[in-house]
């Protein structure tokens, strides 16, 4: 090869790794400045979902434990206020993007007395080690003077009147923690009073369904979609005529649409639209009307779904 052209390439791939490099370099996160952390470990993408639809009301970033760590030393966690919502994986073990991370915290010995925080740790009563490693990251905080601010809760197969619990149990903490360092911040509990209210989310055993319904108003419906959880809305609203709604805006028609559900609020949507899906944890109801079924939500049941119908 002629010198002077090796030469040339050389130089073009040391450019082109010293690029990568600076593509690589760690960023200025924008929640550095911030008192709040919201951190998950997530494995089926249960506790990044919760995370990721708690992150704008907090107005921060949800950040996987191992994606945080790439750029912040376990040390950065003083002067926070955590929020950690942790899922369990294999016997006990942290999620796969919280390994590292995991690793970090046993090795190191950096104190955290000033580190606040609270933990939602996730798991199913039917398996082993049941929220084994919210329990462990809860242990190693505590080895490293961090303070607990509100006890661990732990959540049984999502249950969404303890998730509900906790969020307000945690929006009460971090109320009273903003007002005492003068942070500002949105705090509405009459917000139901001053704007439109299109649905009500109503937490009660199904042992109480008779007394809901006979406070039931005239012109609403209530949806049970878990024993826990209800929907309360108006007669004439539905899954199904807000996707007729946004279909009408596409200029396509139901039969052009196709749906996933799991619960009893998503039977009218999946009967109308031209192809159903329930996912592998619907209920059996569900499954007895859907056009096909296809894996439960955490075994990434919607992209297995799609790839296993040609569309991915």
């Amino acid at each position: 090869m002629n010198p002077t052209l090796a030469y040339l390439l050389l130089t073009a791939q040391t450019l082109a790794w010293l690029l990568w490099l600076w593509h690589r370099r760690p960023q200025q996160d924008t929640d550095d400045n911030s008192p709040l952390l919201l951190l998950y470990a997530s494995q089926g993408g249960q506790a990044e979902t919760l995370a990721q639809t708690l992150a704008p009301q907090l107005g921060v970033t949800a950040h996987s434990l191992d994606a945080w760590h790439a750029h912040h030393p376990v040390k950065a966690l003083n002067h926070k206020t955590l929020i950690l919502i942790a899922s369990t994986t294999g016997d006990g073990d942290p999620p796969d993007n919280a390994i590292r991370f995991s690793r970090s915290l046993k090795k190191t010995g950096a104190a955290l007395t000033d580190t606040r925080y609270h933990l939602l740790a996730l798991g199913d009563k039917r398996y082993p080690h049941y929220c084994a490693y919210g329990y462990h990251l809860d242990s190693e905080l505590q080895r490293l003077g961090a303070v607990r601010e509100s006890p661990v809760t732990t959540v049984d197969n999502l249950d969404p009147q303890t998730i509900a619990y906790w969020q307000k149990q945690l929006g009460e903490h971090l109320h009273t923690a903003l007002n005492a360092l003068g942070i500002p911040h949105t705090h509405r509990p009459d917000a139901c009073r001053q704007q439109a209210v299109y649905q009500f989310l109503c937490f009660y055993p199904e042992s109480r369904d008779e007394l809901a319904g006979s406070l039931q108003p005239d012109m609403m419906k209530i949806i049970r979609w878990h024993p826990s959880g209800t929907d309360w809305l108006d007669k004439t609203a539905s899954k199904a005529r807000g996707i007729q709604t946004a279909l009408q805006q596409l200029g396509l028609k139901m039969a052009d649409a196709m749906a996933f559900g799991d619960a009893h609020n998503d039977m009218e949507m999946l009967q109308t639209v031209g192809f159903s899906v329930a996912m592998g944890n619907a209920v059996p109801e569900i499954k007895a009307i859907a056009d096909y079924v296809c894996p439960p939500i955490d075994e990434d049941g919607i992209y297995r779904g799609l790839v296993d119908l040609g569309i991915l």
